[in-house]
């Protein structure tokens, strides 16, 4: 469903300065500034692939960029950098997460992590991280832009083994009004130590998301939950105000 394609204004900038410094072409004769110029931009954090320069006669020369694509951000300090499916971060520093595709890109990592010296061009290959974009691309891919909008803001945090409940797989994804879904064992990711026969008694990856999906509609229809179960064949909604949610609301608080 990722159907729209992300460019950063900054991605823009970074270009144009690269491009000032040619003097604003490139000679169609002169392979070794053209193989400096694709150098260059190959170096940039958000560019995936340069393509074959096209020689534009009689004085410069078009090289195609294919960007990285974001399907998540992380915190650094106090900013948010957007980062890859396999994640790489890119360029584009915020101070909120970013709006992509027509909905927020959802932060991956602990709620304590804060990542201070990370950089445009860093990898982030911790087991957890990796885990966390998994889910975030899968997200992405099953689900519509207007549903991942109306769950709003949110946090993938893939750092525990287990759920709360004591069942493996302790994905859960944090939404903004005290909103929690919990969503089991990520996607197959590479490096994944777990082998994918020891997955069993989970919904398939596309059901959970269907599940999700519906739950997002069913804010949008005014029914408020606050705890969402996306792991079973009967998945469990909580609402707002319920008995249970009062009581996970004083084992929250410590009563």
């Amino acid at each position: 469903h990722q159907a729209a394609r992300y460019a950063d204004p900054s991605w823009q900038d970074r270009i144009a300065r690269i491009l000032r410094q040619t003097g604003g072409a490139v000679p169609a004769d002169d392979p070794e500034r053209i193989a400096a110029l694709c150098a260059e931009l190959s170096d940039l954090s958000f560019v995936a692939r340069v393509g074959s320069p096209e020689v534009i006669w009689p004085d410069g020369v078009s090289v195609p960029l294919l960007f990285r694509q974001p399907v998540a951000c992380v915190r650094t300090g106090d900013f948010f950098l957007p980062a890859d499916p396999e994640g790489r971060v890119l360029d584009g520093k915020r101070v909120a997460p970013h709006e992509a595709y027509g909905a927020w890109l959802p932060v991956v990592g602990r709620p304590q992590d804060t990542l201070e010296l990370l950089e445009p061009g860093d990898a982030l290959e911790s087991p957890y991280h990796a885990a966390g974009f998994a889910v975030a691309a899968s997200m992405w891919e099953h689900l519509e832009s207007e549903d991942i909008a109306l769950l709003g803001r949110m946090v993938i945090d893939a750092s525990r083994a287990s759920a709360p409940d004591g069942f493996p797989g302790g994905v859960v994804i944090d939404l903004e009004n005290r909103r929690r879904i919990l969503f089991g064992r990520p996607p197959i990711y590479p490096g994944m130590s777990e082998h994918p026969d020891e997955r069993a008694g989970e919904l398939p990856l596309a059901q959970k998301w269907t599940n999700i999906a519906a739950a997002a509609r069913a804010l949008a229809e005014g029914r408020d939950w606050v705890l969402f179960d996306a792991r079973w064949d009967v998945p469990e909604l909580i609402l707002r105000g319920s008995e249970f949610d009062m009581t996970l609301a004083a084992h929250t608080s410590g009563g």
